[in-house]
């Protein structure tokens, strides 16, 4: 038995707590929603990319806690779990760089949506039955970022940093936006996981679309758009990014006072992923 789709969590004040709930059995079926199927039993659409393999070693991703190896994200790591009565799930450990913003997500999921199968206009949210694992994760917490950081941070600016928390960008995005034919269309929307609630605990993410950020890139700048202007555009891809709490790298928020000899730190979140569901508009 789950708890209710739409049932919050509330032990912790800190986590995205209007989207989180609690599983009590990771393989319980879902309710008739489901548009699209990325992830579940028979299925597995998901891969991904990393920086990581081909200049950890003395660059500048040397201060990562693992191998190389262990950042890949494949398919090889899509394996029986005890904890989800050995049902199958696709496991990895995503890594954000904290200070740079050149390259910060080191390593990322990203799954193809088969053509003209959904549209925006269609999809009212998206699903993730996830578990954040004590074992591969290591994610700095408030008091050692403040002690990293605190020569080149104010209080202030601490506040649009990081929290310390397991945070993930969901990303929906098509080929092409309405516009211009030439930049993709992107709707993001990033929530954290307060680990030490809720390690090695099965949850339920539910992430409403009409709370998503929908925008394009001109000349690497977002330019926001209005979800209004899509609703018949077809999602081409789906993506998980390792993130800061705010999505902002040091670099960003520093500007002309960020140095590359501000020390680089790592938040690297080990995840296991049962289920990946766009659902239908309610």
């Amino acid at each position: 038995m789950t708890v209710l789709l739409f049932f919050p969590v509330a032990a912790s004040a800190n986590s995205s707590a209007n989207y989180v709930s609690k599983l009590s059995d990771c393989n319980a079926e879902l309710p008739q929603l489901s548009l699209y199927t990325i992830l579940d039993k028979g299925r597995n659409t998901l891969a991904g990319w990393s920086h990581i393999r081909t200049n950890k070693e003395g660059g500048e991703f040397r201060s990562l806690s693992l191998s190389d190896a262990d950042y890949a994200i494949t398919q090889d790591y899509y394996v029986a779990d005890k904890s989800c009565g050995y049902a199958k799930v696709q496991n990895g450990i995503l890594a954000v760089k904290l200070s740079d913003s050149t390259r910060q997500h080191s390593n990322g999921i990203e799954a193809s949506i088969d053509a003209n199968s959904i549209s925006f206009g269609e999809v009212g949210y998206v699903l993730l039955d996830l578990k954040v694992n004590r074992i591969g994760s290591s994610i700095p917490s408030l008091d050692a970022l403040r002690t990293l950081y605190r020569d080149f941070l104010t209080e202030e600016e601490f506040e649009q940093f990081d929290l310390g928390m397991a945070s993930l960008g969901i990303t929906l995005f098509s080929q092409s936006s309405a516009s211009q034919a030439s930049e993709p269309l992107n709707a993001e929307l990033l929530f954290s996981i307060d680990q030490e609630v809720f390690f090695d605990q099965w949850l339920r993410v539910i992430l409403p679309l009409d709370e998503f950020q929908f925008y394009i890139k001109e000349n690497s700048v977002r330019v926001p758009q209005e979800r209004s202007s899509y609703k018949a555009s077809d999602i081409s891809g789906f993506r998980i990014n390792p993130e800061t709490s705010h999505g902002r790298q040091l670099r960003e928020i520093l500007g002309d006072k960020w140095s590359e000899h501000i020390p680089e730190a790592f938040k690297e979140i080990s995840i296991s992923l049962r289920r990946i569901e766009l659902l239908k508009r309610r």
